[in-house]
């Protein structure tokens, strides 16, 4: 009996903890920038919510409201945490690109053809919300270079058709157009 008391916390221990794993394997997918940071950041992230979800786990009050609050907390603790920590290069933590993102895409309507032209770090997520406005107008001869970036080695820039513009969109910004793609 005691076998299956163990698995059966095991078991909610995984359950409990597969959040941060979820929410790193997609904050690694769209949100590469991260440098030597990530080395360090991560799996300390992993060892703090480890800790959160093992004392979640010990707690076994069995009342169905306190279960159902334990677990919706314990969630959205060591998911807030597993965002917060997450580094990035350019110092602009994960939520506030999400934040530019989504004030970027909200204000799609007074973006003009001028932020089609890139211009570095600062516009990244306006000039993404402009591609996908002026999305028609864009030469597909493969003489517009995403980013205004030249081809690197494995990784090509140049435009061909339109389903070449989200298959080369760096980070977020795929996010940004497939959200635009599903409610623009």
């Amino acid at each position: 009996m005691d076998e299956l008391k163990e698995f059966r916390r095991f078991l909610r221990f995984l359950f409990l903890l597969m959040p941060t794993i979820l929410t790193t394997m997609l904050l690694i997918k769209f949100f590469p920038y991260t440098g030597l940071g990530r080395i360090v950041t991560v799996p300390f992230t992993f060892l703090i919510n480890i800790f959160i979800v093992g004392l979640a786990v010990l707690i076994t009050y069995r009342k169905r409201w306190f279960v159902i609050t334990k677990v919706t907390l314990t969630i959205m603790i060591t998911t807030a945490i597993t965002i917060k920590m997450y580094p990035q290069d350019s110092g602009i933590s994960v939520v506030q690109q999400a934040k530019e993102a989504v004030q970027a895409i909200q204000h799609i309507g007074n973006l003009d053809r001028s932020y089609l032209q890139y211009d570095g770090y600062n516009h990244e997520e306006e000039y993404v919300v402009a591609l996908y406005k002026f999305r028609n107008e864009i030469p597909m001869d493969g003489t517009y270079q995403l980013y205004d970036r030249e081809n690197l080695y494995f990784y090509g820039f140049t435009i061909h058709n339109m389903q070449d513009i989200p298959k080369k969109l760096i980070g977020h910004h795929k996010l940004m157009w497939l959200y635009m793609l599903m409610f623009k």
